[in-house]
């Protein structure tokens, strides 16, 4: 085979990932991405963050019916390559653009989960269980947000979590963690943070992407179509403070996030307390 081409990718900020081409002598092409752990310091202060980690949920995914990248080879030790390093399939698509029709755009995103969800094999054994980023027991909310509804926040995410089973989970999905073909999802990327969680955590997450990036109706059309395309019990509030304060709480306490971010996740987290009271 013969590297006909290697492009960088745009997007990320703790890998690089670059395309590959190779050709063999009969003209076979074959498109590959180079995932490669650049993050200087993620070994101290991101441990969980690792190539290994990645290797596990693509396994898992190997055999599954889910959009996404498949493990070619992996360099987990640096030995051929300068940083620990992943050689997937080149999956097709680009990141998501605003979207003509919100709906169908948030339906997609809810679509793909059942079958993320319904992976099994042995991902009770090789993927670990999920980690909350934020200590509520030994951190507080960051001085530059002083709302009561903060504190509220972590006073309810001190008590014990509601009952959910657990199953395979992306751990961080986000539009961004998606690709595209014109309006057409065609695949869920960066597998890293995979782990064993409960379903509320994915919707969770992306639910606050979704009311950072579209606002709070994105978000609540994505859980109305995750409702009805899975069928599974209702989404607990819980998980929107859960995965909210985990943004909150894990950034730097010097450096605010916008004030627009903020006053709209602020309104997301009231919405979610005032549904648990």
């Amino acid at each position: 085979m013969q590297t006909t081409s290697v492009a960088w990718l745009a997007g990320g900020s703790s890998h690089a990932n670059h395309a590959i081409t190779l050709t063999d002598a009969h003209g076979t092409v074959r498109e590959l991405v180079l995932r490669r752990w650049v993050r200087p310091d993620w070994q101290t202060t991101d441990p969980e963050f690792t190539p290994q980690r990645e290797i596990a949920a693509l396994t898992l995914l190997a055999n599954a019916d889910v959009p996404a990248p498949r493990l070619v080879a992996a360099d987990v030790d640096a030995a051929s390559c300068d940083v620990p390093a992943l050689l997937e399939t080149r999956v097709p698509g680009h990141p998501p653009r605003p979207p003509a029709d919100l709906d169908g755009f948030c339906r997609q995103l809810a679509a793909v989960l059942p079958s993320i969800h319904a992976v099994e094999g042995r991902a009770g054994t090789i993927v670990p269980s999920f980690r909350a980023y934020v200590d509520v027991h030994a951190t507080a909310p960051p001085p530059w947000a002083p709302s009561d509804i903060w504190r509220h926040a972590w006073e309810v995410l001190a008590q014990s979590p509601p009952p959910s089973p657990a199953c395979f989970i992306h751990r961080d999905y986000h539009p961004g963690n998606t690709l595209w073909i014109e309006d057409q999802l065609t695949a869920v990327v960066d597998w890293t943070y995979a782990s064993l969680g409960p379903v509320g955590l994915d919707l969770g997450h992306m639910r606050w992407n979704l009311v950072l990036d579209y606002g709070p109706d994105a978000a609540e059309r994505f859980l109305r179509h995750h409702a009805e395309l899975a069928g599974t019990a209702p989404h607990q509030p819980y998980w929107d403070i859960r995965t909210t304060v985990d943004l909150i709480g894990d950034g730097d306490p010097h450096d605010p996030l916008p004030a627009r971010d903020l006053n709209a996740l602020e309104a997301h987290v009231t919405r979610a307390l005032r549904a648990l009271a």
